[in-house]
């Protein structure tokens, strides 16, 4: 599929378009492939006049941002939930254009070749090959001693030796995953989990459109918005599910920063997880000092991160402990009406109604 796509934009390079509509229709069952379609549609409309130049920046955008599943071997049975809904809204989408079209990346936390066939046969059965570009599936390989979780510190860790935390696994592979995109030359990434549910057909290309709207960005994603109680210095905190801008100036020294925050504060607090460590760093830095010996590059540090990280209505957090356990559940559709632009729900228990309702 790979070198077929290779040689469709050698063909629009070179301004042979009917060349390239030739070589898609030609290809066994390209009407089921959306992305060949986004292709065979882009070169009708060069062919038609209806672009005077190659949109280069459309095409560049078919490779350069994609939608990262995040996940573990243990959880193939929650991935088989998502794509469920995935199929569900897939079925119901209008596909037009080319453009957002995105690749799928599924990230396991270790080396599996069994996770990885039974995964094909989801992708298979759910028909993920015909709502993405390409699919990658790859693996982080955390060293085993680094592979767990704890919600809570029971003192059974040398924080000195498992210096992720209590949360080490999440933790590792985020930062891990993170490098991994950078290297391989994606652009904007939303990274989902096996609890975050599409509420719209048009959901990934919503929010790869927010993420191209956007000037540099480091983080766009969501506050938990439920009914459960945080702590003050969490409470502002963006989920980890979220879009993140991998080529914006100056995120891959962030990323930096923002693991060594939590690198120290796991030697204060055992159980902090990647996405709140830096909220939590920066509140209780203010917190803990008066504002006249506050460090002034500390402080345009905190302001830098506030600027580049921001929230997006597209993404609703509402995944919090109240809610797991069943108290102050939502219904999507009284959601729906404080957040219409929704296309993102984060917490589990919405999968029930989407799939039965």
């Amino acid at each position: 599929m790979k070198n077929l796509v290779k040689k469709i934009n050698h063909y629009i390079d070179q301004g042979s378009y009917s060349d390239a509509i030739n070589l898609i229709k030609d290809f066994d069952g390209y009407g089921k492939l959306p992305f060949l379609n986004r292709y065979l549609n882009y070169c009708s409309r060069k062919l038609n006049g209806e672009l005077i130049e190659n949109n280069q920046d459309e095409l560049n955008d078919f490779d350069r941002d994609c939608i990262c599943l995040n996940t573990t071997v243990k959880e193939l049975d929650k991935v088989e939930k998502l794509f469920k809904v995935w199929l569900k809204f897939h079925e119901k989408r209008d596909f037009e254009g080319i453009k957002y079209f995105s690749n799928l990346v599924v990230a396991f936390d270790v080396h599996s070749p069994e996770s990885v066939s039974i995964l094909r046969h989801l992708i298979e059965k759910y028909k993920v090959d015909q709502i993405f570009n390409y699919i990658h599936i790859i693996d982080i390989a955390i060293p085993t001693e680094f592979n767990f979780y704890k919600r809570v510190d029971d003192g059974s860790l040398d924080l000195k030796k498992f210096i992720y935390g209590y949360k080490s696994g999440p933790n590792y592979q985020f930062y891990a995953l993170m490098k991994r995109l950078i290297s391989d030359g994606y652009r904007n990434v939303y990274i989902c989990e096996t609890d975050t549910f599409p509420v719209r057909t048009d959901w990934a290309t919503c929010l790869m459109k927010e993420a191209a709207s956007q000037s540099d960005f480091w983080v766009l994603g969501s506050p938990f918005l439920g009914r459960s109680k945080l702590d003050p210095s969490l409470a502002l905190h963006i989920n980890g599910s979220a879009i993140y801008g991998l080529q914006s100036q100056g995120f891959i020294d962030f990323l930096s920063r923002w693991e060594i925050i939590l690198l120290n504060l796991v030697q204060e607090i055992s159980y902090v997880a990647y996405d709140w460590a830096m909220d939590y760093y920066f509140y209780n830095e203010i917190a803990t000092k008066n504002w006249d010996k506050l460090n002034y590059v500390h402080f345009h540090e905190q302001i830098k991160f506030k600027k580049m990280c921001r929230y997006t209505n597209l993404i609703i957090n509402l995944a919090g402990e109240a809610e797991r356990s069943g108290v102050g559940r939502y219904k999507i559709d009284e959601i729906l009406i404080d957040h219409p632009h929704a296309c993102i729900l984060h917490g589990d228990y919405f999968y029930d109604e989407l799939i039965y309702n």
